[in-house]
């Protein structure tokens, strides 16, 4: 149903992931219980990112443009022992030892972008303010500081909206994954 034309323009016009821009999927605990809080859990004075509990965004319903980030990971000394128990847990499954692969893009951790619900009814980008972490729940984009703006207000249109969906090849609650993106 969808014309050759505007199938084209997937390949005709540039990619997500050029000009400085990128989309990344984030960290996995493999124990929430023990890594994350809500924010009001964690005394004011340690919860920036230097002093060990930072903002994390995960997810949750679409909201359009902003969504005030409620959780926090337990990130003291660079993540450290967040690291040490994923490579755990990975090498007690038999899967190898790398926590990067349940801590993924931690270089893009605490910039300013986008992040937007892994599944959702519509895809719904909103404002990731620097000094967050991002989860595999609650992917995220990056792009120049002065291109976010824009670039929201594009994302969340109803036209790219359809168009992701298209792309997806599912309408119902797709999987906005940041690949796809």
């Amino acid at each position: 149903w969808v014309s050759d034309n505007l199938r084209r323009l997937f390949k005709a016009l540039p990619a997500f992931e050029a000009e400085g821009r990128t989309a990344k999927q984030g960290l996995a605990t493999g124990s929430d219980p023990r890594f994350l809080r809500v924010w009001w859990e964690v005394p004011a004075a340690r919860s920036s990112a230097n002093d060990g509990w930072s903002l994390l965004v995960k997810g949750g319903a679409p909201t359009t443009f902003f969504s005030d980030p409620f959780a926090v990971v337990k990130w003291f000394d660079d993540g450290s022992e967040l690291k040490t128990f994923a490579s755990w847990y990975r090498a007690s499954r038999g899967w190898g030892d790398q926590w990067s692969a349940m801590i993924n893009a931690t270089e893009f951790y605490f910039r300013p972008g986008f992040t937007w619900p892994l599944r959702a009814s519509r895809f719904a980008p909103s404002v990731m303010p620097s000094g967050c972490a991002f989860s595999t729940r609650g992917c995220a984009g990056f792009a120049p500081t002065v291109d976010l703006p824009w670039l929201i207000s594009i994302l969340s249109s109803s036209c790219f909206d359809l168009l992701f969906k298209m792309l997806l090849g599912r309408f119902g609650h797709p999987e906005f994954t940041s690949g796809a993106l």
